[in-house]
């Protein structure tokens, strides 16, 4: 038995949420199902299967995050962890896969853009939305007096529209 052969065995007493479901299919089609690991039999696999393994993963995707490899990592665990329940392997080879975090593309932080009024803008700028709210009626420029007197966020306020 290997996981290729196992996966839809594996699929079909899958209990996930469709996206779930839909991200597992994603990994077995990109990574699993095409790499050597994916067709080595269970028995024989070995924890440095899992770093070739990786290795293969990363030179399909240069720029692999720590996340997206937890990612995937997890749904390989999903599968030995299945193998182990139904008697085809005895323990899960990669469970104790260690990775340095410099060995993946670090993540990039998007600052976010705050931009600060001062007290005569900012009047303007309410000035302005209200007399556009009493010429279209269109409640959502009441949004705009809303953000600059009661600090709220602007995904809040969509919430309570």
């Amino acid at each position: 038995m290997t996981l290729v052969k196992m996966y839809p065995e594996f699929i079909g007493c899958c209990k996930k949420s469709n996206q779930t479901l839909a991200d597992y299919n994603r990994y077995y089609n990109l990574y699993l199902e095409p790499s050597e690991f994916g067709k080595i039999p269970l028995r024989k696999i070995k924890n440095k299967d899992g770093y070739k393994f990786l290795d293969y993963v990363k030179e399909k995707k240069p720029d692999l995050r720590k996340k997206y490899w937890r990612n995937v990592h997890s749904f390989l665990n999903k599968l030995f962890k299945f193998a182990v329940l139904n008697g085809y392997i005895e323990h899960n080879p990669i469970y104790e896969m260690e990775i340095f975090d410099d060995y993946f593309t670090p993540a990039i932080k998007k600052d976010d853009e705050v931009k600060t009024y001062s007290n005569s803008e900012k009047d303007e700028t309410i000035r302005l939305a209200l007399e556009d709210f009493s010429k279209t009626d269109n409640s959502i420029c009441l949004g705009i007096p809303i953000l600059f007197q009661t600090g709220v966020r602007v995904g809040e306020l969509v919430g309570q529209q």
